[in-house]
């Protein structure tokens, strides 16, 4: 079993050895990816649009066969196929 003091020992040291591997914010590093995440939410909003644009037009399509579903359900009797065009 490792003691209190030596885990203690190995947590600092691996500590130690992530926080050296990340880069301390500066400014000039700041502003670069503030840059780069605006660039990025820029050129998403097209892409966006088309998705949005495709939503739209499938709730579209869903609704429509939903009235014509109930449409249908609404043919019996001499009624039937009354909104295929079969009159």
């Amino acid at each position: 079993m490792v003691s209190n003091a030596k885990q203690s020992t190995r947590s600092r040291r691996v500590n130690q050895a992530v926080q050296a591997d990340i880069p301390e914010p500066n400014k000039i590093g700041a502003s670069a990816l503030l840059d780069r995440d605006i660039q990025d939410a820029t050129g998403a909003q097209p892409r966006w649009d088309a998705v949005w644009k495709d939503a739209e037009a499938a709730a579209a399509l869903k609704s429509l066969d939903a009235v014509l579903a109930s449409m249908h359900a609404a043919e019996y009797g001499k009624w039937k196929d009354w909104y295929r065009g079969d009159w």
